[in-house]
């Protein structure tokens, strides 16, 4: 299942190398590259194997220390793990105290609502509103006898909400399938409450014609971002669409430079100069290009350069 691109749209991109009505990649030799470009993005970001990245999904069974050295000195705040790929909303916030008997059926846990949790995508973390309570309860007396330090057991729906109004969708010549230029459209809303703008994003995704919404006759395809109607408009028709995407663009991007670079290495491999600086026959030469960047291996630069605002610098002393 792509999660930043599809072959579709890498296709669309006309990155130079694989036009759309080009057999060289068949589509499913493209998903796997693609999905070998999205797991180097993930990699480059630092993001943990087991948790995803930033494509829209549950995290589950995120588990951090709540550390602290007596009552009332706990932390009450968890870091997001996939910071910057911000929280939508949360399933679970527990915080596991102790065994009672060795039990994991039996353990003592301090269930908080998720309503009572606030979101902090700024600065990314999730803050424990009531938790100054829990430490004064009846079971603050468990503290010291558990785990030392006890530890917050989070689920939490991630990714984010994108939207983009009014854009104009692109004919592909028969008048009836158009083309957005982003695609993965969110078909469903479940940001937290506390974080809700004053106007919610289209989702899902509404569908213009002239400027009038069209509710029926037209099929949508939210993943590649298409609108197939069921009958052909004329040509002069104007068809439009309020969506919300869950991919930003500069991932999109970043993924279309790697694959492009992987298809590069490709070719390379195929001549035979996989592990060759230059190949010389009697009728041609072949150089290739020289770098010394040391990490080209694990993301092409190009890809680097879109993510830079994704990715994480560790500051001394933090």
């Amino acid at each position: 299942m792509p999660r930043y691109l599809t072959p579709e749209r890498y296709r669309y991109s006309y990155a130079g190398l694989v036009e759309p009505a080009s057999t060289l990649l068949n589509d499913v030799a493209l998903a796997f590259l693609i999905e070998q470009a999205e797991s180097a993005i993930d990699a480059y970001l630092g993001f943990p194997l087991q948790l995803g990245g930033l494509e829209p999904h549950v995290v589950y069974g995120w588990q951090q220390p709540l550390d602290g050295v007596a009552a009332g000195t706990w932390r009450r705040r968890v870091r997001i793990p996939l910071f910057p790929a911000p929280a939508r909303n949360l399933v679970r916030f527990n915080i596991h105290i102790t065994n009672v008997g060795g039990s994991s059926a039996q353990a003592s846990t301090a269930i908080l609502s998720p309503t009572d949790i606030v979101i902090n995508n700024l600065t990314g973390y999730f803050e424990a509103v009531p938790l100054q309570a829990i430490l004064y309860s009846p079971l603050a007396a468990v503290w010291g006898l558990g785990l030392d330090p006890p530890i917050a057991e989070v689920d939490y729906e991630s990714g984010y909400y994108l939207p983009y109004l009014g854009e104009a969708l692109y004919d592909q010549g028969d008048h009836q399938t158009y083309r957005a230029l982003r695609g993965m459209w969110a078909t469903t809303y479940t940001l937290t409450g506390s974080a809700q703008p004053s106007t919610p994003p289209p989702t899902p995704a509404v569908i213009y014609k002239n400027g009038v919404v069209v509710a029926s006759g037209i099929t949508v395809n939210p993943q590649e971002g298409t609108v197939f109607f069921a009958v052909a408009n004329a040509a002069s028709d104007l068809v439009s669409a309020d969506y919300t995407t869950q991919i930003p663009a500069q991932v999109q991007t970043a993924t279309i430079e790697q694959v492009s670079y992987l298809i590069n290495q490709r070719t390379l491999n195929l001549l035979g100069m996989g592990g060759l600086e230059q190949l010389k026959t009697q009728e041609s030469f072949g150089r290739r290009s020289r770098t010394d960047d040391v990490m080209e291996d694990q993301l092409c630069a190009k890809a680097r350069m879109k993510l830079a605002g994704f990715r994480r610098i560790p500051l001394a002393g933090a």
